[in-house]
């Protein structure tokens, strides 16, 4: 499959069809180059909509968690995308110092820059197992618990044969609900998307949460794990 930056812009708009969506993803594994093109594409759809609001809270945790990165996966060079997003911060004039009232709570800020890193809170080795997503076809590929917005958190990464990647955490305190967020399955379960990142918080008492790339698979492991 040669480059094509109109696949390109429709995969980052969403607006590509199931199949064609499915093959271009196979393409992404392979191709440097165009998995550069993506990120740079949703860092910049995230900034602009960032550029519209009076400040961008969430903007300190997506650069802390590309300034400290300590656990990586596997994984191409962001330099491109983090460029290119440096340079809008500037060009805008943001500031990321002050928040506004519909800005994604900290935590979820911070669970979504540290996804697009491929970044888990810490080095520290969870007490707790991880869960066993083996039936969805999921294999755990990394492990952390540490701190996520000033929270102590665990986190289980996991990852199909696609390279589709999903990260589950667990905290002792509630996670906060987003503005944007829809219901989703009762009990107060909900569910949003920060650009390409899509996440569903479990239901009261809203303790854990399921970061992924993939809408479907997200829900999947999330009526699985019985959060939703």
């Amino acid at each position: 499959m040669a480059h094509d930056l109109v696949d390109v812009a429709a995969y980052v708009a969403h607006e590509l069809p199931a199949e064609r969506r499915a093959q271009f993803e196979r393409h992404l594994l392979e191709c440097a180059e165009c998995s550069a093109e993506v990120e740079l594409g949703d860092r910049g759809r995230e900034l602009a909509g960032l550029a519209r609001e009076a400040a961008p809270a969430g903007l300190h945790y997506r650069v802390a968690a590309l300034a400290n990165q300590r656990r990586h996966w596997p994984r191409r060079p962001m330099a491109m995308a983090v460029a290119a997003a440096a340079a809008a911060v500037l060009a805008g004039g943001l500031t990321a110092a002050v928040a506004v009232s519909d800005a994604p709570p900290l935590a979820l800020g911070a669970a979504a820059a540290e996804f697009r890193a491929h970044q888990l809170p810490d080095d520290a080795v969870p007490v707790a197992p991880a869960p066993d997503l083996t039936v969805l076809g999921l294999s755990q590929v990394a492990a952390g618990a540490g701190e996520l917005a000033g929270r102590d958190v665990t986190a289980y990464a996991y990852r199909d044969r696609d390279g589709h990647r999903l990260v589950v955490y667990s905290s002792r305190e509630p996670f906060a609900t987003a503005a944007e967020a829809r219901e989703y399955g009762g009990d107060n379960a909900w569910v949003t998307r920060l650009g390409a990142v899509s996440v569903l918080c479990g239901r009261a008492p809203h303790r854990m949460m399921v970061v992924g790339q993939n809408d479907k698979q997200v829900t999947a492991a999330a009526q699985y794990l019985n959060l939703a």
